[in-house]
């Protein structure tokens, strides 16, 4: 775990500058497709990991390894679902109409969607500790 733990910080810290230099050199281009999420979708994300955190909480406390399964399950499809709204709102330009945006809104968006992709990174991270995890069924 501690491993996994290491591997998934240094890819986070190794590929972070690499966005940054590239949405730099191309701060030019505001035709360009960026990781564009509007308020509304960051919320709707939001609202999922949200649940998400919930059902991790209730898998925790879950004794019963048939109903944890379940658990486990479900959260890992909800955690897919997660991933199909991030790939949605990736090339999603239309939120600006043709408008030229800053480099600042650039940015701004970046840090938005590191920040949902870390929240992701600690669903997976919980998920797969819970899934480690060997629950005894009391008789």
């Amino acid at each position: 775990m501690k491993n996994l733990l290491i591997i998934a910080f240094s890819s986070l810290l190794m590929f972070s500058p690499l966005s940054i230099t590239s949405a730099h050199q191309h701060s030019d281009k505001s035709h360009m497709p960026m990781n564009m999420m509007d308020d509304a979708s960051i919320e709707k994300m939001n609202e999922h990991i949200t649940k998400m955190n919930s059902a991790l909480e209730k898998i925790k406390q879950e004794n019963d390894p048939a109903k944890r399964e379940q658990m486990l399950n479900e959260h890992a499809k909800s955690m897919q679902d997660m991933m199909g709204m991030m790939h949605q709102s990736k090339g999603d330009s239309s939120m600006m109409h043709g408008k030229e945006m800053s480099a600042e809104m650039k940015m701004s968006m970046m840090e938005k969607r590191l920040q949902m992709m870390e929240k992701m990174m600690e669903q997976m991270m919980g998920h797969t500790v819970e899934k480690s995890k060997k629950v005894h069924e009391h008789k």
